[in-house]
């Protein structure tokens, strides 16, 4: 039956999760998946000052990417796609790396993206690529 095949690969509708009050500093370099309320309510109290974003465990989930310390404004991080791939949902994740014939302010940053989608079963893989930053 042909719903199968379309669900079997499709692509997840995500957005991104207003992370204001998080402070990434003390975040070591990592990527998170949080499926209920109790985990992500634990990462946020020791990682944020403020209440945690309200996100509805019963009908979504969180995963998130962390770069930790990086020398520079050059390098961020972005999830680029969420895919439902057989039993695992995978995560494509683009880490942009400073062009190094740019100069760049020395002030260290902490790249992170958090996104939550619809609540998927499966274990998730995450697939990064590195990209230099050209502009």
């Amino acid at each position: 039956d042909n719903q199968n095949i379309t669900n079997h690969n499709a692509e997840i509708p995500f957005h991104k999760v207003d992370s204001k009050g998080l402070i990434p500093e003390s975040i070591l370099a990592q990527e998170v998946t949080y499926r209920d309320q109790e985990s992500w309510e634990a990462f946020w109290q020791k990682y944020g000052k403020e209440s945690p974003p309200k996100i509805d465990f019963t009908k979504y989930m969180i995963v998130g990417v962390f770069l930790g310390a990086k020398p520079n404004p050059g390098y961020r991080v972005e999830i680029t796609q969420v895919q439902k791939d057989g039993s695992h949902i995978l995560v494509k994740i683009v880490e942009y790396i400073a062009n190094p014939n740019r100069t760049y302010a020395t002030i260290v940053i902490y790249p992170y993206c958090i996104i939550y989608f619809p609540k998927t079963e499966g274990e998730i893989i995450f697939k990064v690529e590195q990209k230099i930053v050209d502009s």
